[in-house]
């Protein structure tokens, strides 16, 4: 009898060359705007680092807990540990492409992990 995976989850992200995982906005606004894909004249960043602690108008949280804000920048050995913790295993990685369009050393790089079901009753 075969068992299927339960959970299929793939994360597609920005790796940098650093050595630990960092909170991207507590880097400061120079540091940030190398390690994202816009700079600070973008509409959409646009006074991002004035308004960090203020409450976006969509979400309800505050600009840097905003999803439409890059936030983190984490580590592959971070990540890979991290999933490992919530009992996935990496079942696929692939370094996609360099990023161009980064200042900072940059990869995007795709990443597969599975977990198999939890078994609560015992096979007979």
């Amino acid at each position: 009898m075969m068992i299927r995976p339960t959970i299929l989850h793939s994360i597609t992200g920005i790796m940098g060359a650093e050595e630990e995982a960092a909170d991207a906005m507590d880097m400061g606004k120079e540091e940030y705007f190398k390690c994202v894909p816009y700079t600070e004249e973008d509409e959409a960043v646009r006074g991002l680092f004035e308004k960090l602690d203020e409450i976006h108008p969509q979400f309800q949280r505050t600009y840097r807990d905003c999803p439409c804000f890059w936030q983190w920048g984490i580590t592959d050995d971070d990540l890979i540990g991290k999933m490992k913790s919530l009992g996935f295993r990496m079942h696929y990685f692939k370094t996609m492409f360099q990023r161009s369009d980064i200042q900072a050393d940059a990869e995007s790089r795709g990443f597969v992990f599975l977990r198999e079901p939890i078994r609560i009753f015992p096979y007979r």
